[in-house]
């Protein structure tokens, strides 16, 4: 009879560590204390300053069999560090976490049982809370009802491509659940800024593998508030950092227009979608007005329609429209009920957020 540590563990948690050891034990002990426990969790520090703080923090954990822990030897970045963490991983699922980032209470309970029931999908999203430095509730996202995305739903499909409040609204594109051996065959790519995960996301879609959403709290993900923090700072908080991943999405998404799926091929080559991905991220970004296009790292055709995007629409009533797009967006997909009532609920937690 194998042992534990030869038996292949439900859930493989994977864990990207870089530069903060303040946080990486609470999310170890965030899966320890809940009662799920067929599970590992593979740690890999990506070669970062405060390395051999992390390493003395984790040491004690390692007596588990369950919890492994790697150091690289130079600087992989994200999506190798995750590509790594994956090829180490023995598990039927992997979830990738973030090292600051917390379980919510029998997380991993409450995943098993959606899974069980739905055998025939890869890829699992699930609702979550974001968290400030102090571990103060800012607000949640989540779906009220079960939502699948794949080739048979196309509206679904649509804004899962569009990016504008699929997935934030209703899950994390940065931690799911996925299938064993999916990531292995389409892996994360480095040539696509920040955006990886979001990538690897069209990318599963692209090969007509199914996305499954549960209305469920899974995990705590942290925003840090204070500007002037000595903390790690979250990559999606650097300015433009959002349009240069969709820039680099868009392209790499028009490169390989001969071989995108039916499905959602003729809409991804419009002018309409390129708007809507790209140029209007670039729009709502007060940090960044249109008197500053022009020092935008960019191609120059796609420099010249962005400025004349822009003069066509003044940039305030331009926003405002966004936003109206977006609400109406979500709607369509949440449910015009359950959309009004999450947003209402949203808007609550973040006005007590502002005033506590």
């Amino acid at each position: 009879m194998p042992t534990i540590s030869e038996r292949q563990p439900f859930f493989s948690i994977l864990i990207p560590s870089y530069n903060r050891p303040e946080d990486i034990t609470k999310t170890i002990d965030s899966l320890q204390d809940g009662s799920f426990k067929d599970f590992e969790i593979i740690i890999s520090d990506d070669c970062s300053p405060r390395q051999e703080k992390i390493a003395a923090l984790v040491k004690p954990y390692l007596k588990h069999k369950h919890i492994s822990f790697f150091q690289q030897r130079s600087n992989l970045r994200e999506p190798d560090n995750k590509n790594f963490l994956i090829d180490a991983a023995r598990g039927k699922y992997n979830i990738v976490i973030g090292d600051d980032d917390q379980f919510c209470e029998n997380a991993l309970d409450t995943l098993k049982k959606y899974i069980d029931e739905n055998p025939q999908y890869e890829f699992f999203g699930f609702g979550y809370n974001i968290v400030d430095e102090h571990e103060r509730l800012i607000t949640s996202y989540k779906t009220n009802k079960i939502i699948e995305i794949c080739a048979s739903t196309p509206d679904t499909l649509k804004e899962m491509f569009n990016a504008r409040t699929l997935p934030l609204w209703f899950f994390h594109p940065a931690t799911f659940c996925c299938k064993a051996g999916v990531e292995k065959k389409l892996r994360y790519q480095k040539d696509v800024g920040m955006a990886e995960d979001m990538w690897f996301m069209f990318d599963l879609l692209m090969h007509d593998y199914k996305m499954l959403i549960i209305p469920e709290y899974i995990f705590n993900w942290r925003k840090i508030q204070a500007a002037s923090s000595t903390l790690q700072i979250n990559q999606s908080l650097e300015l433009l950092a959002n349009f240069k991943a969709r820039y680099l999405m868009y392209k790499k998404l028009y490169s390989l227009s001969n071989t995108l799926p039916s499905s959602i091929k003729n809409y991804l080559l419009t002018d309409e979608y390129r708007q809507v991905f790209v140029y209007n991220s670039l729009l709502v970004e007060r940090r960044f007005g249109a008197n500053r296009y022009n020092e935008l790292e960019i191609d120059s055709e796609y420099l010249d329609e962005i400025n004349d995007y822009a003069r066509r629409h003044r940039t305030a009533y331009r926003r405002l429209n966004i936003r109206i797009d977006s609400l109406i967006a979500f709607l369509k997909v949440a449910g015009y009920l359950n959309g009004s009532l999450s947003i209402i609920r949203m808007a609550v937690q973040k006005f007590l957020y502002k005033f506590r």
